[in-house]
């Protein structure tokens, strides 16, 4: 390969303007502080049965204004204030629906030093979360806490507010039967002699207050440590203990990639992770303790749907980027979560190597073009969502890694994370770390990436021409988005590739800026195999490079890059499969790369040659589990030359996904053998949420009218049951379109369930039955009879039942 760093450009120059336009943020700043808290304890007891928290807490904070005569802490309606003291003298306090009020009887001078002590109780709707407590059938008895971003307040009278760092202590009586487990160092544990266990947790390092966490259940503990000696506690279910590898695989070697990775040893004194039921989210990165969601504790079989790894690896991230540094402020939000999940991914790269990487980056990309279609909030906004603060800002810095190169991006974060221990950070504190390591004056990439939002759009074209008897191979490239003040033309390095039939191959690299630009690469050969445009896809990006057929075909059976070869696949779909078929047979034999292989099956099933139904058949069912999946999904109904295919991977049983998706396919497609397909199935339940047990009884009742499905169905949707099986018991039963009394009070209390995704499934349930008369009234008549709900729960019903009618239930 030669490298072509001088290449001939043509360039029609649009520059930033002068005045540059930002999107208004209403969390741009952080906010006001009147303290500096500096330390919490927290002494806690509960009565599990009542979802009661029993508590005190005590404060210690230092002034900060010139005098202060009063201090607000956020406490909403769910806190009951019994008694407040300063410095051990009892204080006037008020509340409202949101705060507590402290008044001192002598104004606090600055910089003077404080404590102070609350008693209270709390009934919380959300922050903390008692399941199972209420009936002897639930499986799991847990308490258990999530505080982002701000529902630690619902449970603790505090400042709720992630830029004011402090030391904690939990000190927590309950069940000796039971573990307990917070942040920080266990100092003791203490038999009370009544059947009850004192648990004393503290913190060595500050932290912010939304991290504070508390899990309590029945658990066991493997423990273990990372090379570097860091000691590590790993929390399951004493019926979980065959599964634990499956559940925990890599979590040692997590820590020693991200140690080595970051450069910064774990910042903390130990790392625990504990699985609870019902978990609202994926996970939460608690500052030394980890909270996942016990669907993560998957079988041989389930590992293949959705194993813990990668959220493992996001999570651990967390406790350097959000736990040791945090975002000073909501605006810049994503420098802890697209931290996580770009180290993630750079996990997943070093255990699945770099096509596996440039795969999710790939997905990234097409999740960030999806919420431009919806708005044009940048990265660095409050509100850019989950999508931005995430994937897309996981690809901008894997971008910014590519822009300055490994070594220099290792050296910043480190420069960065040395210079903020246990500190807040904001975007600007990133670009300082970069600046100061590589000296290159970075604010273009920040403003482009950062603080603007859009997608560049190249629209290229390749053609060959000579010039005084040298042939050139000339790209022209346009930015052909729309631009806007808040969407600018993008600036980036770009590689370009011309390869040609000898193996050989001219690589140069273009700053690309203005609106349209022309490259001139000089040439070895005229006879070019293929030429790519950002080789590998290191850029996120929309284009539109039209090639020929021939250089579709080499690119790929030879590009070097998983993602390009994807590319050319793809890019194939529109020619007539006569012309295609031998080459998407020959590439399908040499191609390891799970999504190139699922293209070009995909491509290769609509042909209905015997012999090619043979080939992609054999294909198949020794596939890769995620090429099995996108390949039964292309098909609404089995055609009869796949029907052999789909049953050998019904009784492959590899997925439950699979074994789901597949048995459903089948039974609608030939009714007639469903008994036999039951039978084949009978015996799987499917490992959370009994996705292929309830989808079997589903299919029972339906095409066999069997009662004892439909009841057993009714009977996962109730209250004691883990919110993933009472979801899929809700939408099968939205399937049948059934509805009785029963049922109804389920579906009810589900919409009421604090796990959102629950309460959601469950909410347009009860809005597709509310078109029906008769079913429309049996909701009716249970919601009148219930006592008058929170305000939380009103607004779900407005939300799916419509406000004018509930404003009419209570009255």
């Amino acid at each position: 390969m030669r490298w072509l760093w001088l290449c001939f450009a043509v360039a029609f120059a649009q520059q930033w303007p002068e005045v540059r336009t930002y999107l208004k943020d209403p969390w741009d700043a952080p906010r006001k502080r009147q303290v500096d808290f500096q330390h919490l304890q927290l002494k806690l007891s509960f009565k599990p049965q009542e979802g009661k928290v029993i508590a005190t807490a005590t404060h210690s904070f230092q002034c900060l204004t010139d005098t202060l005569s009063a201090l607000i802490l956020d406490a909403p309606y769910t806190i009951k204030i019994k008694k407040v003291l300063l410095d051990n003298q009892t204080i006037h306090f008020k509340q409202d629906s949101f705060h507590l009020y402290c008044y001192f009887p002598i104004p606090l001078h600055p910089h003077s030093k404080h404590t102070l002590i609350i008693d209270y109780e709390a009934t919380p709707h959300k922050g903390i979360y008692f399941i199972g407590w209420n009936y002897p059938q639930a499986k799991r008895k847990q308490i258990w806490t999530q505080g982002q971003a701000i529902d630690n307040r619902y449970w603790i009278p505090m400042y709720d507010g992630q830029n004011d760092k402090i030391t904690t202590e939990t000190i927590i009586t309950f069940d000796s039967s039971y573990q307990v487990l917070s942040n920080g160092t266990l100092l003791e544990v203490i038999n009370n002699g009544d059947g009850t266990k004192t648990w004393h947790y503290k913190m060595q390092h500050p932290h912010a207050p939304y991290l504070i966490m508390l899990a309590i259940g029945k658990y066991r503990i493997k423990r273990t440590r990372s090379s570097s000696g860091v000691p590590m506690q790993l929390w399951y279910y004493p019926d979980h203990e065959a599964i634990v590898p499956y559940i925990y695989e890599d979590s040692e070697k997590i820590m020693d990639f991200l140690e080595q990775e970051i450069g910064i040893p774990y910042p903390w004194e130990s790392y625990s992770q504990v699985p609870v039921q019902d978990f609202l989210y994926g996970a939460m990165e608690n500052t030394t303790a980890t909270i996942f969601g016990d669907f993560f504790c998957v079988d041989s079989i389930a590992y293949n749907d959705r194993n813990y790894i990668s959220v493992n690896a996001h999570e651990l991230t967390h406790q350097w980027f959000g736990d040791y540094v945090t975002a000073r402020s909501l605006k810049h939000h994503w420098l802890q979560e697209s931290f996580a999940t770009y180290y993630a991914a750079l996990y997943i790269r070093h255990k699945y190597g770099d096509d596996e990487f440039r795969w999710r980056m790939r997905q990234s990309t097409l999740q960030a073009i999806k919420a431009l279609k919806q708005d044009v909030k940048p990265v660095a906004h409050s509100q850019a969502g989950s999508i931005r603060h995430y994937p897309q800002g996981a690809r901008v810095l894997d971008m910014l890694r590519y822009v300055v190169g490994d070594s220099a991006f290792r050296k910043a974060i480190q420069y960065y994370l040395k210079k903020h221990p246990y500190d807040l950070v904001d975007s600007e504190d990133l670009w300082e770390a970069f600046y100061a390591v590589t000296g290159k004056p970075l604010l273009w990439f920040w403003e482009q990436w950062i603080y603007h939002n859009g997608i560049p759009h190249y629209k290229v074209q390749f053609q060959v021409i000579k010039k005084e008897g040298q042939p050139y191979g000339v790209f022209y490239i346009q930015q052909i988005q729309k631009t806007t003040p808040l969407t600018p033309l993008f600036k980036m390095p770009v590689q370009l590739e011309i390869h040609y039939e000898n193996g050989g191959y001219t690589q140069v690299e273009q700053w690309i800026e203005e609106q349209s630009e022309v490259v001139w690469v000089p040439l070895e050969s005229e006879a070019i195999a293929y030429v790519l445009f950002d080789p590998n896809d290191r850029i996120m990006k929309q284009i539109t490079f039209p090639k020929p057929y021939r250089y579709l075909a080499n690119q790929l059976l030879y590009a070097r890059h998983a993602i390009d070869r994807y590319d050319a696949a793809v890019a194939l779909r529109t020619y007539p499969l006569s012309q295609k078929k031998d080459l998407l047979l020959k590439a399908l034999k040499k191609e390891p790369f799970f999504a190139v292989q699922a293209e070009l099956l995909a491509q290769l099933a609509k042909d209905k040659e015997p012999s090619t139904t043979k080939i992609v058949h054999d294909y198949v069912i020794k596939a890769d589990v995620r090429v099995q999946k996108h390949f039964v999904q292309q098909f609404p109904f089995v055609p009869q030359r796949y029907k052999t295919t789909f049953e050998v991977l019904l009784q492959q049983r590899r997925s439950y996904e699979l074994i789901k998706t597949v048995f459903e396919k089948l039974c609608d497609t030939y009714p007639p053998e469903i008994r036999r397909y039951i039978q084949w199935i009978k015996d799987v339940e499917g490992f959370v949420g009994k996705n292929v047990k309830i989808t079997v009884l589903l299919y029972r009742y339906l095409y066999l009218k069997d009662k004892k499905s439909l009841a057993a169905l009714k009977g996962y949707t109730s209250p004691w049951q883990e919110f993933r099986t009472r979801m899929n018991a809700i939408q099968a039963l939205e399937k049948a379109y059934y509805l009785d009394r029963s049922y109804c009070k389920h579906l009810i209390a589900a919409l009421f369930y604090p796990n959102p995704r629950l309460a959601n499934v469950a909410g347009a349930a009860l809005k597709a039955y509310w078109k029906n008369p008769y079913y429309k009234h049996l909701i009716y008549n249970e919601l009148k009879a219930m006592p008058k709900p929170q305000p939380y729960q009103i607004a779900r019903l407005k939300t799916y039942l419509g406000a004018a009618f509930v404003e009419t239930l209570w009255k």
